[in-house]
C-alpha cells in the first residue's frame, strides 16, 4: 500500500505489521457495515415498507439507502437516527439488534510499540 509522504512527496510504503493491521481493520469495518446493512434490511422488511417508503420518511436518495443496506455505504449518525425513526424502532435498538453472533468483533489489534 502506497502512501504519500506530504512534507517530501515520496511516496512511502506501509511495513508488514501495518498493512496487516489495515487489511484486518478494513474486513472488520467491512463485515460491521454488511451486518448492519443486513439488519436495516431485515427490519425494512419485517414492517412491511419499500426501499422508496423509507426514502420518503428519511429524505434520502434510494440508492443510497441500498447502498447502506449492501454493507457498501458507512452512514453517519444522523442518517442512522432518520432510518431509526423511519423503521420504527429507537437508534439504541436498531444497533442491538444487530447480529453479531458469527464473529468475534472487537477492535482490530493494535501494534505494539517499537
Amino acid at each position: 500500500m502506497l502512501k504519500t509522504n506530504q512534507m517530501q512527496d515520496k511516496p512511502t510504503r506501509k511495513t508488514g505489521k501495518q498493512a496487516a493491521l489495515a487489511d484486518s481493520s478494513l474486513s472488520h469495518d467491512k463485515f460491521l457495515l454488511a451486518r448492519l446493512g443486513e439488519t436495516i434490511q431485515k427490519r425494512r422488511a419485517e414492517i412491511g415498507l419499500s426501499q422508496e417508503q423509507v426514502c420518503g420518511h428519511t429524505e434520502m436518495n434510494r440508492t443510497y439507502l441500498s447502498d447502506i443496506e449492501r454493507g457498501v455505504s458507512n452512514p453517519s449518525f444522523l442518517v442512522l437516527w432518520k432510518l431509526a425513526s423511519a423503521l420504527k424502532v429507537e437508534l439504541w435498538q436498531l444497533l442491538q439488534l444487530v447480529d453479531l453472533s458469527d464473529r468475534t468483533v472487537g477492535p482490530p489489534e493494535e501494534a505494539e510499540a517499537n
